[in-house]
């Protein structure tokens, strides 16, 4: 038995001395595992059902902390469909630098931390402007799990990595949010994964990289007059 096992140990301890002997790569940068997206088309639906509002713009703006600007439109078909074959680059005038988005009320605390503290970012909107005005969102529906997911699109002016917990509490809402996000420089697609916990009242979410699940851009409002609504702030 121990002959047999002899030339085994020997290349074992043969390979253990050759890689002490390797000089070890330069690059040490973690591999990106989600790469920026540069396009986004989708189809618009309203409860569900097939688009009804006509031909129209579709706009995708940012949501900067002081305010929502008009990064670039295009053509809303009369089945819903819309295609931003780029995605524009914002103005750095247009970013909001991420240590400047964590000075929260004081209802909430957070452990969020960026592994680059220098990172500015925007999130944005999409609305419509038809027959009918209002936003969209890209959102899915898990009857069984009892969840709701919503997709949102972040633009990064680098790398870093967003990790932590933010937890909010306005009388008896509460709220828990917590990230595992990877961004990249340039446009990020992220998922937030929603469920309430009967038990404690609270809102539990999960943002990590990826879009939700069969997700549809549903369409939120039916007058020609409504004022778009602001997609969910991610980081704020």
């Amino acid at each position: 038995m121990n002959k047999l096992l002899l030339l085994p140990l020997t290349a074992l301890l043969l390979a253990s001395c050759n890689s002490q002997n390797t000089t070890p790569p330069t690059n040490t940068t973690p591999a990106i595992k989600f790469p920026a997206i540069t396009s986004l088309n989708g189809t618009v639906v309203e409860n569900g059902a097939t688009w009804t509002g006509g031909v129209g713009t579709v706009k995708l703006s940012s949501l900067g902390m002081k305010d929502e600007v008009l990064l670039a439109s295009t053509i809303l078909n009369v089945d819903g469909t819309f295609s931003f074959a780029t995605l524009p680059i914002p103005d750095d005038a247009n970013l909001d630098l991420f240590t400047a988005t964590q000075v929260l009320p004081s209802e909430c605390t957070s452990t969020l931390t960026s592994s680059d503290p220098l990172l500015k970012f925007t999130d944005v909107s999409l609305s419509v402007e038809a027959k009918v005005i209002g936003p969209i969102k890209f959102i899915s529906s898990d009857t069984a799990a009892k969840t709701e997911s919503f997709g949102t699109f972040i633009y990064a002016d680098r790398n870093s990595t967003l990790k932590g917990t933010q937890t909010c509490a306005f009388g008896t809402q509460k709220s828990s949010n917590t990230f595992d996000v990877q961004l990249v420089e340039g446009w990020n697609a992220v998922v937030t994964i929603n469920k309430s916990d009967t038990n404690t009242s609270t809102m539990l979410s999960e943002s990590r990289n990826g879009s939700p699940a069969r997700a549809q851009w549903e369409f939120f409002g039916r007058t020609p007059t409504a004022t778009p609504l602001s997609a969910n702030h991610l980081l704020r």
